[in-house]
């Protein structure tokens, strides 16, 4: 039997098991959003912790940020189509990367369209540009802190960059407790979506 398969218990665990997979990005993000505040609080009750065991906290948050971002945009395309919004739709080259400024650019591209009454979700997407804007300048591809070097071999990042554990993760949870939210929000707008396609559907003018 394989290693990983060895016992059969209650620590099973399943993946790929969702008819719509690209409906999936926000499941994945809670996931490196628990395991980022686990291993956060973990370190920030030790007296004291070596530098390298905060490393795959930022990993960990970027992750889940980078997930809600491109979550985010398969369902705001999911609504498009639904709405029969044909100006609307991903494009694949902003989506397929790890920059964050452009994954938000995009998102904001399709909020404009879709929400563009919602003053708050506006006003929302510009801290989570913002955020994004000082993230992408510690780990603009979401490699600094995965490896200590870049792929031509030059350092990951800058020379002794210096990163404070608590105000880092302080700011990144609250983040991601509202992109959570903003997650609900746009489920319930595509099920008013639906609603609305299958009465139409229904009634043809």
């Amino acid at each position: 039997m394989s290693f990983y398969n060895q016992f059969q218990d209650s620590s099973n665990f399943l993946i790929s098991f969702s008819k719509n997979p690209s409906m999936d990005f926000c499941v994945f993000a809670k996931g490196y959003t628990k395991a980022a505040n686990l291993l956060t609080e973990h370190l920030l009750e030790k007296i004291s912790f070596s530098d390298y065991e905060a490393y795959p906290v930022v990993f960990l948050y970027r992750q889940a940020l980078e997930l809600y971002l491109k979550g985010f945009l398969y369902q705001a395309n999911f609504i498009s189509l639904l709405k029969e919004l044909d100006d609307l739709e991903i494009d694949q080259k902003k989506i397929n990367n790890h920059n964050l400024i452009s994954l938000v650019n995009e998102f904001e591209r399709f909020c404009k369209k879709l929400f563009q009454c919602d003053r708050e979700l506006q006003t929302f997407i510009k801290k989570i540009k913002q955020l994004s804007l000082e993230f992408q300048q510690i780990d603009p591809g979401s490699f600094s802190y995965r490896y200590p070097i870049t792929k031509d071999g030059k350092a990951s990042t800058e020379k002794n960059q210096l990163i404070n554990l608590l105000s880092f993760s302080n700011n990144m949870q609250e983040l991601l407790v509202d992109l959570e939210s903003l997650e609900l929000m746009l489920f319930e707008e595509i099920d008013l979506a639906k609603e609305s396609y299958k009465k139409k559907d229904i009634n043809p003018p």
